[in-house]
């Protein structure tokens, strides 16, 4: 029912307030669901990730790493969550 959506929170992707340094791609949320991982296909080309408390589902200290590549747009898991 899109009556009772509320936004819960809101993140940033970086630090940065430049314009091409922000370009929100896919989302994956880890197999044991302890981790949410964006992709930031702007000027970074980073894979950005926040922890996600189970209890309330909020996200909190993010950490970055390089995306390998340019524009990452989307990835996933391997049925283990190591690669």
């Amino acid at each position: 029912n899109q009556g009772n959506t509320a936004l819960l929170q809101s993140e940033k992707l970086t630090d940065s307030t430049k314009p091409d340094d922000m370009s929100g791609a896919g989302l994956s949320l880890s197999p044991d669901g302890r981790f949410l991982y964006v992709g930031n296909r702007g000027e970074k080309n980073q894979i950005v990730r926040y922890a996600v408390d189970k209890a309330t589902g909020k996200l909190s200290a993010s950490k970055t790493y390089s995306a390998g590549g340019v524009e990452p747009r989307d990835f996933t898991f391997d049925a283990t969550g190591r690669y």
